[in-house]
Parts: C-alpha cells; structure tokens; sequence
C-alpha cells in the first residue's frame, strides 16, 4: 500500500541473475473534467478513474511494459509529459500536446499529452484509462517521491526462476513479496471462479438436452428408412455395416454441430467478456482460442452425437431383410419393461437424495450434488412414457374444451411415447434450469438487499479519488449534525500459503473502526458457525485478529481460532480467525482487521470511504452541503446517500446476474429446437394422413391448429413436470450452494412466484410459437403428393 523506497532498485539489478529490472509507481487518481462521473465500486474495491505509472522510460521499454504508437517519448520531452492512450484521449477530448489536469492528494497537477500507447502491455489495463510518465515526476506531483511500488524483472538466460526467487527473497527480506507474473491476475481469475463453474456446469445440462435432441432424431430417422436397410441388407450389408453407416452419419453431425458450436461459443463468450469487463472494472486481454480448445470442442461434438445415436444404430443392424421390407410406421409404441426398471432405479436413490441432502447439505460435494439433480432430470425424463396415457386424456380434455383439433393434437401425445417424452424431456429439463437459477438469482438479490442494509447502512457515505486521512473521521463526527460517523479502508494483500507450492491468493484487507461495531452503530453479517456476539468484535479492537469473509473459509480450509498467514509490511504475519462473516469485497475474498492493525502491518490508517449517520430531526443534504463545502474541493470529495449508494451496489448485483440470465436464454433455445426437431418428424411421419384428412375436408387452418395443439400439449406435459420438478430442485440446490459458499445465514426458502410465471409462459406460448412453421409447412403441403408417400 506504501511502497518502497526506491534504492531497493539498485538491490535488485545487482542481484546475480537479473538481466533487466524496471520500477513502477502506480497512482489512481481522476481526470478533473470527469470529477462529476467517477464512481466507486464495492464489489471490487476500487473506482473507474485513471491509473498513472511512473516509469523508467529506457527500462520499461525493455521490459515490453508499453509501446508507443505515435509522438514523442518520454525520453526526449519534458518533465510533466504523460503518454496515455488515444481513445481514452479521444474520450476526454483530447490530442496530442493538450494539457490533462489530475487529482494529486494535495489540488490539481497538469500533464502535457506527448505520444499515444498502442494498446499492449500497461495501456491494456484499467479498460485503457491509464497514464505512463517520468518516475520522479509522479513521485514529486503525487507526494511518493523516493517510493515506488513494483519491480519487474527479467532473469538472464538459463537462470532457474525458483532459484532467482529464493535469491532475491533472501536478499530483499521478509517485507518484500517476490512472486512470477503469472499470480498478478489472481484476484480477477478469484472473483470469476464461481461463474465459471456455473457456466462449466451449465454446459453439461445443455449438452444433455442436445443428446436428448440427436436421440429422439436417429430414433425416427431409422423408423423412417426402415425399408432401406432392408435392402441393403439383402445385398450384401452386414449388420456391423449398417450399425457403422449410422455412426457415421451422427459423427458427421456432430462435427457440423460442433462447428455451429464454436462459431456460437465465440460469439458468446465476447458477449460475456463484455459483461466480465464492467462487472471487474478491467479491459479484458484479446480472446485467446486455443487449440487444445478447439479440439475438445469437436471430440467432445462428435462423442456426443456417438452416444445419443449408439442405440439406434444398434437396432438398426438387427433389423432382419424381410421385418425391415415387410415393417411399418406403427402407433402406440409400448414402453419397455428395461426402460422402467432403469427410470425407477435412478429416480428413486436420486430423489431420496436430494430430499436428504437438503436438510443435510453439508456433509456431500458440490459435483455429487450436481450428479444428484442431473440423475433425478435423467430419470424424470425417463419415466415420463409411463404417464403419458393418463397425461394424454388430461391434455385432450383440455385442449378439447377449445376446439376439436385440439382434442385430436392432445391425443396424440400417445402415438410415439418415446419421442414425446424426449420432447417433453428437454422442455423439463430447460424449466429446472431456469427456475433453478432464477431461485438462485432472487435469493442473492434478497441477500444484497439485506448486506445494504446492515453491513453497508449509513444515511451518507463520502469517498474521493485519493485516501482521505483519517483525522476527518473525528472531525466529520464532531459535527452537530451527525450523530456517528466510521472509516472503511481496502488494502490490497495476500494469503501466504503454509505450504511453499500452493497457490497464494489476493485478498483485501478491510480496516475498520471496531468500536462502532461495538456500540451497535453498525454490524456484520455472521455465518452460522461465525459467532455474533460482541467478544469477537472486542478481540477484533485488541489487534491481531481478523473476521474473514465466507469465501475464503471453505476454500482456504480455515476455521474459528485457527489463523491465517498475510503478507504484511513487516513479511508474513498470522493472524487470528476470530470471526466468520459475509461479504462481497472482491468477491468475497475481504479479511476485515482494525484500523490499528492497517497502521502497524501496512503503514497506513487512511479511508477509503467515510459513511455517517445523521442526528434525528437533520437534513441529510444540508450535511452533505456542509461536508463538501469545508472538505470538498480540497480532496475532491464526492458524497451518495443511502438510496444512491444501495441503487449503485443493485447494479453492480445486476451485472453479475447477466452471466445468469445467458444461461437460461441458452435453455430456452435448446428447448425450442426440441420442439422443431419433434414436430418435423411427426409431420413426415404422417404425410399421408394428414393429406387424408385435408382430402375429407380438413382446412389449412385446422390443419395449423391440429399441429399446434400438439406442440401446446408437448409444453404443457414438460411444463408441469418442470415446474414441479424444478421447485423441488432449485430448493435443494440453493440449500446446498448457500452451504458450499459458506454463507451460513439464515435465509427462508422463498416460493419463486416470477420464475414460476416464466417457466409456465415458457412453456406454454414456446412451443405453439417454435411449432408454426412446421405446421404451415404441413398444412401447405400438396395432398395428392401427401397420400401418394410411403
């Protein structure tokens, strides 16, 4: 947080094994033409301003650290010339040799603009927003001269880097953290772990539903060509060749899928870049596809085309030449004795499970539970033959009440069994998803509702560009006006790990005041296994110990009275784990310690944000008013209320909950294609009585109901099961995914009334909606032709 002083520099070049080095100083401040548009950001603690570094020009460029793309080096101008980026130039409307006013800690410091960054190396950060020039100009303009914060390095061939590590950490001492490049992302790469996993997760239910899809496809394209594998058979096909022939066909599928695939993932995940890059505040590197990727994209295709047509192909090369010659399309298929033993023996074990497991989340994996719920959908969609005929007169009977072709389109359900409940199969399995996340989605706005107003109450909260000093605390508290005030600091640290190859990780050290907590001003959110009496806080104010974020405690395997090893000023320092709290700083990686502890381990006690209460009876703008006018042009200041601040954090809430919301519109278009995909094959199947029903009178118009109805009772099977299905699993899941992520709070199961509507309108409106083109195709279709197909 401090630096350090800048003969460490010479230390470092002089080390045996060091090639080059080159020093960094890194200062955020704000561009004073946007002191009206900056905002600070909780979730990742930290403000969308710009980021000076004061560089060594020669070394830098050695180092990569920037390119410059046009104009004029720092090594040929002035002292107080800047380099920085032309689109965030462009953006505060300006050019090459105008003048950038920043926020220093004491005013205002002017930059002349020499050259432009090509978008590598340092411009990449910050979304861009940054600013190279002189070292020793922004030490002495940003109150660091003689500081600087980083040293990179480059090792002379054939140097071993543990060794050059162990050497330098030696030389340098204890206070000093010695790390390879790779860790610097280590705090992004931690705050989008969980969305990875729920995307990497997600992927495998969609990925089910495809299977679903090339299943229910092969299953009718061999009913279909039946008569050809007959004749093939009797010229010579083996059984073996007439299995491989299949395969084939599904490898070649699933290698256009898995193209299609790409081309979609690509587009997607630019998409979810986008989302990433304002949710962490940081312009994302160019996305990198690799081919390993690539690869696992087509095997991963073509195996699953493999798998969903296996048994088709199977069945295939048992058709006999004469049964395949002599065979035809046959209604009223009959559900296998095999199939439901298989159905029963997933659905039981599997719902037994979850219902066990959700008063009992703590004691199973995360992939168990996932395994869990994924068998239950399996063997759901498994079982749904079996309810189809009473399922089949309800949806009539229904439809019925409407119009006669509903009647028909309803009992229809019943003629290919298998191939409705496919259907009905992904639409269900679409709906658990949805209403699963959602579930989970509403669950976590409650609970950010909840951390606004408890954690993070205040009628007022006051923050700048640059720390303020921790004096204006006292003084904004000795206001008449206010009747308590707090600081809030977030220090960036690391874990230091107990065993030398484990993986560090950035976390933030968040300094408060503990006595406020103490007096019931404000409060934290504890876990269940947290404690929340006020002995924790008290041993909080004695120094040494830390409450730390629900995150950090499963990950981390920490426990209360255990302690947790901080890289500090003064090098690794334990601290105790008095307490076990939620939080969302970074992610849910903040280690809360007092302001003592930040002045003694990271030599400093200044805030990053002030937030106060008023008195009883004042005008919260009247104190605001009064604020900025003794404070706020020296610092800078920039004050939000409760409303503003809590509508803020609900953004920040909202962007997260995007990465979401894709997932469940990737479900509904799977569901979609089902429906197609089913009502297509129907519609070939039965060419010739659809063209006998137009030949007896039937209108195009009855014709598109008659296959709407279908598609609505498809919906409407899926539906209830998914809705049904989907309570009762998105109940289990959220109960265990609270658990894994170590909120322990008390947080009710709410019925999710909004996901429900959807999943209903979903599938009621969905299907008849995906269904009217094949239906039109169906009703326009010749009817001599029609009667004339086999």
């Amino acid at each position: 947080g401090e630096g350090f002083d800048e003969s460490t520099l010479t230390l470092v070049s002089e080390t045996d094994g060091v090639t080059n080095a080159a020093p960094l100083l890194q200062i955020m401040t704000v561009p004073t033409s946007q002191l009206d548009e900056w905002e600070w950001s909780y979730y990742v603690a930290t403000f969308n301003g710009m980021v000076i570094y004061g560089i060594d020009p020669a070394a830098s460029q050695a180092m990569g650290h920037y390119r410059l793309a046009a104009g004029t080096d720092l090594t040929n101008v002035g002292e107080n010339s800047i380099l920085m980026t032309e689109s965030y130039a462009m953006a505060l409307d300006l050019n090459l040799g105008d003048a950038i006013e920043l926020v220093a800690p004491t005013g205002t410091v002017q930059f002349t603009i020499s050259g432009w960054l090509a978008p590598k190396g340092l411009a990449r950060l910050n979304k861009g927003q940054v600013g190279l020039a002189n070292l020793s100009t922004v030490g002495r303009e940003f109150e660091r001269a003689g500081l600087i914060d980083q040293i990179d390095i480059v090792a002379t061939p054939n140097t071993d880097p543990e060794t050059l590590k162990a050497r330098l950490q030696e030389k340098l001492g204890a206070g000093y953290s010695v790390a390879e490049p790779t860790g610097k992302g280590g705090q992004v790469n931690q705050m989008m772990e969980a969305t990875t996993t729920a995307f990497a997760f997600s992927g495998v239910f969609a990925l089910v539903l495809g299977i679903f899809l090339i299943y229910n496809t092969f299953t009718t394209t061999i009913t279909e060509r039946t008569r050809e594998f007959g004749i093939l058979r009797a010229l010579g096909a083996t059984r073996r060749q007439i299995t491989g022939m299949v395969l084939a066909e599904a490898a070649s599928l699933g290698l256009i899928g898995a193209v299609i695939g790409l081309l979609g993932g690509i587009g997607l995940a630019f998409i979810i870049r986008q989302i990433v890059a304002v949710s962490v505040n940081q312009e994302l590197a160019e996305m990198l596809i690799q081919p390993e990727q690539i690869a696992f994209a087509v095997i991963l295709g073509i195996t699953a085309a493999l798998v969903a047509a296996l048994q088709p192909a199977i069945r295939a090369g048992r058709l006999s030449p004469v049964e395949a010659m002599q065979r035809h399309h046959k209604d009223g298929e009959r559900v296998s004795k095999r199939l439901k033993v298989m159905a029963f023996a997933l659905v039981i074990p599997a719902f037994t499970s979850m219902l066990w497991f959700t008063f009992q989340p703590s004691i199973i994996t995360f992939e168990f539970a996932y395994i869990i719920a994924l068998t239950a959908l399996i063997g759901t969609a498994l079982l749904i033959p079996v309810f189809i005929p009473p399922l089949e007169r309800l949806a009539g009977k229904i439809l019925g009440a409407a119009s006669f072709e509903g009647k028909l389109g309803g009992q229809n359900l019943a003629r290919r069994p298998g191939r409705t409940a496919l259907t009905a199969g992904a639409i269900m399995v679409g709906l658990v998803m949805i209403l699963t996340i959602g579930t989970t989605t509403d669950g976590a706005n409650k609970l950010s509702r909840q951390f606004i107003d408890t954690v993070a109450a205040g009628d007022l909260y006051i923050y700048a560009p640059q720390p303020l000093p921790h004096s204006m605390i006292a003084d904004i508290r000795d206001m008449p006006e206010v009747s308590i005030a707090t600081g809030v600091n977030w220090i960036p640290t690391k874990i230091v790990p107990s065993e030398p190859d484990s993986p560090e990780a950035a976390v933030i050290f968040v300094a408060v005041e503990p006595a406020r907590y103490l007096d019931g001003s404000w409060q934290y959110m504890y876990t269940d296994d947290g404690g929340n009496s006020g002995a924790a806080v008290e041993k909080l104010d004695t120094g040494g110990v830390v409450f730390v974020e629900n995150q950090l405690l499963e990950k981390y395997d920490l426990r209360l009275g255990g302690t947790i090893t901080l890289q500090t000023l003064e090098g690794p320092v334990d601290f105790e784990v008095a307490a076990a709290v939620f939080g969302s700083t970074a992610g849910g990686y903040g280690v809360h310690g007092s302001f003592e502890d930040a002045r003694r381990f990271f030599g400093t006690d200044q805030a990053g944000m002030i937030k106060l209460r008023q008195e009883a009876g004042k005008d919260i703008g009247d104190i605001s008013n009064l604020i900025l006018d003794r404070w706020g042009e020296e610092y800078h200041l920039r004050t939000e209320t409760h409303a503003e601040w809590s509508e803020r954090m609900q953004q920040e809430v909202n962007q997260i909950n995007a990465f979401v919301q894709l997932i469940a519109i990737v479900c509904v278009i799977v569901v979609a294609l089902g429906v197609i995909n089913t009502l297509m094959m129907n519609i070939l199947e039965r060419r010739r009585e659809l063209g006998m029903l137009r030949a007896i009178g039937m209108t195009q118009i009855q014709v598109i109901r008659l296959i709407l109805a279908e598609a609505t009772a498809m919906g409407l099977l899926g539906g209830t099961l998914g809705i049904a299905l989907g309570l009762f699993s998105s109940r289990f899941m959220m109960g265990f995914l609270m658990e894994m992520t170590r909120m322990g709070l008390d947080f009710p199961y709410v019925v999710p009334v909004g996901e429900i509507i959807s999943g209903a309108v979903i599938a009621l409106l969905v299907p008849p909606l995906v269904g009217l083109w094949p239906a039109q195709q169906a009703a326009r279709a010749n009817m001599v032709e029609a009667m004339r197909t086999e």
